[in-house]
């Protein structure tokens, strides 16, 4: 069906997304504050950086890699493929790729038997 100029086929619109949770959470921690040992006011954000480095300068393992991830960013991780995106398998036996196409196949829902091998059906 075709709509007349002028005509929406959505006439509401986008529906609205939920608000994310990151947010709700920006939201929430610019707003609050917490009184320190000396009675002054600190802005949450502040006193949770506080508590991270904190527990990393004694020791906290889990809070010291937060926050390496966040000051220098996580190290970059690769797989070597090849120039088509395959992986190379050119490098093990006939027998070997054999199976493992076979094991693909039923993985994925096409059942194949290879010829004496006990893992097929």
């Amino acid at each position: 069906m075709q709509f007349k100029p002028g005509e929406s086929g959505n006439p509401k619109g986008r529906p609205k997304k939920a608000e994310a949770m990151t947010d709700i959470l920006k939201g929430e921690l610019g707003t609050l504050s917490l009184i320190d040992d000396e009675g002054n006011a600190v802005p949450a954000k502040q006193a949770i950086a506080r508590k991270l480095i904190d527990l990393a300068m004694n020791g906290d393992t889990p809070a010291l890699k937060y926050i390496y991830d966040r000051v220098d960013g996580r190290p970059k991780e690769s797989i070597d493929l090849d120039h088509s995106g395959n992986i190379d398998i050119t490098d093990i036996t006939a027998e070997e790729r054999e199976q493992r196409i076979a094991k693909l196949l039923k993985e994925t829902g096409i059942i194949c038997k290879v010829k004496d091998d006990p893992n097929t059906d």
